[in-house]
């Protein structure tokens, strides 16, 4: 097993909760508060029943520190749009290169790897130079964009990365988050584990043991 090239690059946390997340924060630090308020005028005029969570403008500019990860991604899709007349021409730019970086590492199958691979490799190229581009860049190199450049060589040797994301398994930790109401902070492991214990109970009463 080694390490390094067994473990492939998990994108919830290097694209969502890495890149797009920088990148959206040093964007709306960026803008007046004038402009701020167009850009919730903005997002608040777009439709958002086709995605997985409403959004509201104030919820994504105002509260951008306190988002998750479906929040950021939606976000993702919509500011090459909601940004056009909002934010500097190089900054728009920089987005428009994110967003289809992000639809091409999230595409879940593909029917010729080599020149999917060579697309990606040309899109990560297109995208930092964009992010290179702008005023804030230093807010937005981290080493999670450092990780991304290894991208293509983690779909060669394992497929599209969605296939191997963590969302899916990310996503119970909703069911015990729920669980988290009914404790003193004390010791929560242990109360969260007494109130799966009584449901289980309750359930194996209530379906005749």
């Amino acid at each position: 097993f080694d390490a390094g090239n067994d473990c492939p690059i998990e994108l919830l946390h290097c694209v969502n909760l890495g890149l797009v997340k920088y990148a959206m924060r040093a964007t709306i630090a960026s803008l007046s508060i004038a402009k701020r308020e167009q850009l919730k005028a903005i997002i608040n005029g777009l439709d958002s029943s086709t995605f997985p969570k409403p959004f509201s403008g104030h919820q994504l500019v105002h509260h951008v520190k306190s988002l998750n990860g479906k929040d950021i991604h939606a976000f993702c899709q919509i500011a090459p749009f909601a940004l056009q007349d909002v934010a500097d021409p190089e900054v728009v730019e920089m987005w428009i290169e994110i967003s289809s970086f992000s639809a091409s590492v999230y595409a879940g199958s593909t029917e010729d790897i080599e020149e999917y691979i060579n697309d990606l490799d040309c899109q990560l190229d297109r995208m930092i130079c964009a992010i290179f581009g702008c005023k804030f860049c230093w807010d937005i190199v981290k080493p999670k964009l450092h990780m991304l450049r290894e991208c293509p060589f983690y779909v060669r040797r394992f497929g599209p990365l969605k296939c191997s994301g963590a969302e899916t398994p990310e996503s119970h930790n909703k069911v015990i988050r729920s669980e988290i109401i009914s404790t003193n902070r004390k010791n929560t492991s242990r109360d969260v584990a007494r109130n799966f214990a009584t449901k289980l109970a309750a359930q194996h009463l209530l379906t005749s043991g």
